[in-house]
């Protein structure tokens, strides 16, 4: 996922997604790690300095995606099916220029 040029004085906001296939009828649940951070606060990182950032099941910003509670569940069809990350950077985080990055791993359990 990338968010682009990040400006302080507004929210950040991008969408990236994960493709799967999975069996017929078999009940498939996506969950994110952590990555740098936790998942009430996930953090980019450009050396020293941090981005706060989350990932989440909905384009509404409200469902924090992690691997427990709120994790994305399908009903496999044979076929590729493709899921929405939505992605937020809050406004009013005033950080050093620079690319800033992080790791999340996608884990899917049938």
């Amino acid at each position: 996922m990338a968010f682009g040029t990040y400006t302080p004085s507004s929210a950040a906001t991008a969408t990236s997604t994960i493709t799967s296939t999975c069996s017929s009828g078999d009940t498939d649940a996506i969950s994110l790690s952590a990555g740098s951070g936790s998942y009430s606060q996930r953090t980019m990182i450009n050396g020293s300095n941090s981005l706060n950032y989350n990932l989440y099941t909905d384009s509404g910003y409200m469902n924090i995606w992690d691997s427990s509670t709120n994790v994305v569940t399908l009903t496999g069809t044979g076929g590729q099916q493709t899921t929405t990350v939505y992605g937020q950077v809050p406004a009013g985080q005033y950080v050093a220029a620079g690319s800033y990055s992080d790791t999340i791993t996608a884990s899917i359990t049938y």
